[in-house]
This record gives structure tokens, sequence and C-alpha cells, in this order.
């Protein structure tokens, strides 16, 4: 009775009928909800974010690593990377160094799937910044100067506010005049020494990639087109005229420093050495091989018994002298009929000067002689073993230069003092203007000095070797490697 009781019940009530349907339906349906992205590292928009990130994934609900793959999570860029997956956390790891200052951004598609088989909604994606490119100097103009010379830094990666900037040049604080992301303007601050010059912004630092030489104030420089590529070797000022010779003949002619005339010598001979003597102007080189001209503009040459090569020369109204290799010294009274005479040492001989009365010669391994009237020599004692190239006169005093920066003076040509130059550049080539001795050298190195015993440093426009210099009395020229031809005034 009991049982019929209850199903008429049922039967008879509507309500009870559809709560009793509804709960038998709910025993299949599953309640729980879809995997979400709960959080990612980097969050979404962050920047300065490292080039070589580790990126995580935070998800709702432990993760099907099946579904964790390089389709279901990637870059939009196409990056390929790794993945790893440990419950809800999954691990993306780029395989290429990300690029600077770039905007990336990461998709996660609805193939991801929880371990019970639910799938993400819809897809997501986020973006990230990377890290502002640090500077980084490509070159600095000019490579020299003063206390307050102005440098132009270019690069890349520099901040735009100058603020955000520091220069350093070998340490010492400079004032920033302009700044853009590729070039800032700066100038030497006082107590600069030589040096690279750093570049610091939030990002990073950078040193030029060579250094800046802070020079004294002093001789200033600049550089005039010799018209040829040809190494100039020697300059001599031949009023009203500055004439400089150099490789396979070359023979240039100017009247003002500035504008070059190529006078080609029928010969294709190095030419070393340019002298003058009234009227005649002459020309040495290798091979033995003399030239000399009235004119400056046609020249002969000479015939000698030597073949040696021939290295330099020094002429008056009495004695015309040249040296070369191998100890040679050839002697005349006229210019033309030219004599061997004995040297006493088998030396390279490369410079000859005439102080006061007496002729003064130089040479390899500090060789040094002297002689009175051209024709007899003796041996000297340099007091150096560096090979001297060049040997000139001041107004009271001696100076041979060489090798490694050497340089020794001399007042009476028997006791010699070697100075400190603070270079190791080997030097060549010497001047003396009345009021300051100039010396020059490879790597455009240019020495000055009003004493002779204190040189400072002058580095000018070139890095080419600088083999000579000519003053004519209001300017100095100076001639070396690939046509380099410098003037100042």
């Amino acid at each position: 009775m009991k049982k019929l009781f209850m199903i008429f019940n049922i039967k008879k009530s509507p309500v009870l009928l559809l709560f009793l349907l509804f709960i038998a339906g709910c025993e299949n349906t599953d309640y729980r909800q879809s995997p979400h992205v709960l959080r990612t590292e980097p969050p979404h928009d962050e920047i300065s974010v490292s080039r070589t990130p580790i990126i995580t994934i935070i998800f709702s609900e432990d993760i099907d690593p099946s579904t964790v793959t390089t389709s279901s999570i990637h870059f939009a860029q196409n990056i390929e990377s790794s993945l790893s997956t440990s419950q809800n956390r999954v691990t993306m790891t780029p395989k290429i160094t990300l690029d600077y200052e770039t905007i990336y951004t990461i998709t996660i598609t609805t193939d991801i799937r929880d371990r019970g088989g639910k799938q993400l909604e819809q897809n997501f994606s986020w973006s990230f910044t990377t890290v502002p490119r640090p500077p980084f100097i490509t070159s600095i103009n000019p490579s020299f100067g003063t206390v307050g010379t102005i440098v132009y830094i270019n690069g890349f990666g520099f901040a735009s506010n100058s603020a955000m900037n520091t220069v350093r040049f070998n340490g010492i604080l400079a004032e920033i005049i302009s700044s853009t992301p590729t070039q800032i303007i700066t100038s030497v601050p006082l107590g600069a020494s030589s040096g690279p010059i750093k570049v610091s912004s939030a990002t990073g630092n950078s040193l030029s990639p060579t250094i800046f030489t802070v020079t004294e104030t002093g001789i200033l420089w600049y550089e005039v087109s010799s018209g040829t590529d040809q190494t100039l070797r020697s300059i001599t000022w031949v009023p009203p005229y500055f004439i400089a010779a150099g490789d396979n003949g070359t023979i240039l002619i100017s009247t003002n420093g500035i504008n070059w005339t190529i006078e080609n010598l029928p010969s294709q001979h190095t030419m070393t050495a340019v002298g003058y003597t009234p009227p005649d102007a002459y020309v040495i080189g290798s091979g033995g091989s003399i030239f000399y001209s009235h004119n400056y503009n046609s020249w002969s040459e000479i015939k000698t018994e030597t073949d040696v090569n021939l290295f330099d020369l020094c002429m008056n109204s009495q004695h015309r002298i040249i040296i070369g290799a191998s100890g040679t010294i050839l002697f005349s009274t006229d210019g033309q009929e030219w004599k061997i005479i004995t040297s006493p040492i088998n030396a390279w001989l490369y410079g000859i000067t005439q102080f006061k009365s007496n002729y003064y010669i130089v040479g390899s391994s500090g060789t040094m002689i002297e002689g009175k009237d051209g024709k007899h020599w003796v041996e000297k004692n340099s007091g150096t073993q560096e090979n001297l190239l060049a040997i000139d006169t001041s107004s009271n005093q001696l100076i041979a230069v060489g090798y490694n920066g050497t340089i020794i003076t001399s007042s009476n040509g028997n006791i010699w003092i070697k100075q400190i130059t603070n270079v190791t550049n080997h030097l060549i080539g010497t001047a003396y203007t009345g009021d300051e001795i100039i010396v020059v050298g490879e790597h455009g190195c240019i020495l000055f000095s009003t004493d002779g015993e204190s040189w400072k440093v002058q580095t000018p426009p070139t890095d080419n070797d600088l083999y000579d210099i000519a003053w004519s009395g209001s300017l100095l020229v100076a001639v070396g490697e690939k046509g380099t031809i410098l003037v100042s005034q």
C-alpha cells in the first residue's frame, strides 16, 4: 500500500516530478571551469625585459604537458623556443637573443588543455618590450685636441636627454653640449689626459675604439692636398719655393705650401732629400741618384762613382756633402764633381748638419761623426745605441732624433744629453723656426720645444708617417706617407 501511494503522489505532483528529473540530469554534468591564465612573467606591457628572458605562464589548473607545443604557445614573431611544463606552470625560453628595444607578443591558443581535458575558452596574448640598446661608440672626431676642443662622439644607443648620458675623458667628467641617439657633442674638460672616451647611460657603458690625445696648446695643423699618393720623404724651403721629393722620382713645388705642382724626375728612384745652395737645388736618392736644377722645373742627373742609397745632404757656398748607406760620404766644391771620402765607421749615415764651423753626421746604432772641412771625419760618442735618423741645429745647440722617441742634444758636439719625450714613435725629421724646435715622426707624431729639453706632443690630423718638415719664415710644412702634406702658420 505504501509503494502505490508514493507513485500515485509523484504522478499527482508536477513540481516534484520536475525536481526529481533535474536531480537525475545533474548526476552526469561537469561543473569544473575551463583553465585560464592567472599571471605571466614578464607581465603584460613590461619594459626593459632582458634579451634572454625565461618566460613563465601560470594557469589556474594543472596543464596536460602533451598540449604544450610550439603551436599552442608561441611568439608572434615566429621565434623558436623551448617549452617545459610542471603542474600549472609552463616555462618558455627563446633559443635566440632578442633584439634591443623591441615589442614581443606571445600567444596561447585554445589547444592548451588541463589534465581533465578542459581547453582554454579563448586565445590569450600579452606583450613586453626588451631593454633599450646600450651606448656604443663607433668613432670620435677629432681624436686629439687641447682642453676646450669640441669633440663629436658618434655611435648609437645614446640617450636623447643629455642628462641621461655621462662622458668621461680618461676618467675626467666632461660637459655634454647636446645629445641624440647617434651623436654626443662634448668638449675636452680641464684636467683631462690622453686615453679613451667613455660614454655611460642607464643601459650600459662604451669606450671609444681609439684613444683621445690631449695636446698642449701650441701649433695648429691642417692637411692640404698634394695631388699625389706617393710617399714624400723630404722638403726644403728654396726661396721662393717649397720643394718636396719622394718615391718614384716625385718632385712637388709650391710657393705657398697650399697649392702644389707635380714635377716628375726622369727617374723612378726614391728621392730621400732636397738641398739648396744658390742658385741650384739638389735632390738625392736611392741607387746613388743625384739631380740638380737651376729653375726648379727641369732637372739634370749627375753621375758619380757610387750606386748606394743616399739619405741626406748639407750644402753651403764652399762645401757640398752627401751621405748614405755603408758609410758613404760624397764631397764636392761645385756640386758637379763628387769625391768619395773615407768614413771612420761603416754605418748607414742618415742625417747631416752644420753647427758653427763643424759638420755632424748621425746614423745607425747611435753613430755620430764630426768633420771640420767635409773631408776629414772622426767618430764621436752620442751616448745612445738607437738609430739616429736626422740632425739639425737651433740657435745654440745640436738636436739629433731617431728610433723609439730618441732626442739627444748638445751645445758643443762633444757631450750629448738624452731628453725625455714620453713617446716611442720613431722620429725622422726636424726644423727650427727661431722660436721652436719641431720634430716629426711615424704615425703623425709631432713634438715641439722652445729649449730642446722640455718636449710637448702636438698631434696633427693624420696617422700617416711624417718624414720631414721645413720652415719658410712664416709657414711650417710637413710631408710624409701617401702624399701627406700638413701646414701650420
